[in-house]
């Protein structure tokens, strides 16, 4: 009777851990968050900071299952521990000829826009949405991607603000204030 009632509780366990199969995404953490070692925020979980790269094949009612995590160099690792994190604190990431842009974080650093009609893009290429920006912008970032700033904040006439949307502008039309 106890090897019947050890095998119901093994297969429930199983059954509780167990997600949909899905395919591949890559995901971003679109701002700090939890990764719980089950598909719940009631079991015990870890913070995680805003940009980091993970991917997942499993999901679980509203919860993503870490298959694999990029370092700050943009390397994949097998993710061994346990690890879910809701959909609300991702945003799936579009792929370019299967390169993944993994910022590198850097020291918060105070840019001027140093050329009119400099682009402020979508992502780190000028074959995406890009805005023109007049020279004597002040902007901030606190990331870089090759020869791009991640731009987090701007200069306006009421002060500084957040950068809404995503941005990134070529390391050739701005000065680096620090």
């Amino acid at each position: 009777m106890n090897k019947m009632w050890l095998v119901g509780i093994m297969g429930a366990g199983l059954a509780y851990s167990q997600g949909n199969v899905i395919a591949q995404k890559k995901l971003c953490l679109t701002h700090t968050a939890l990764v719980c070692n089950k598909p719940s925020r009631l079991s015990e979980c870890r913070s995680y900071m805003e940009g980091l790269f993970i991917k997942s094949q499993e999901v679980n009612g509203t919860y993503y299952k870490i298959s694999e995590m990029a370092d700050r160099n943009g390397i994949w690792h097998a993710y061994d521990e346990e690890g879910w994190i809701d959909k609300n604190d991702v945003a799936d990431v579009e792929e370019d000829n299967n390169v993944t842009v993994v910022p590198e974080r850097i020291k918060a650093t105070t840019l001027l826009v140093k050329k009119a009609g400099a682009l402020v893009c979508e992502k780190p290429k000028e074959d995406t949405h890009c805005e023109p920006y007049k020279d004597g912008t002040i902007l901030t970032s606190n990331a870089k991607y090759k020869n791009y700033y991640k731009v987090s904040g701007i200069g306006t006439q009421r002060g500084w603000q957040p950068f809404v949307k995503e941005g990134w502008i070529k390391e050739e039309s701005v000065e680096i204030r620090r």
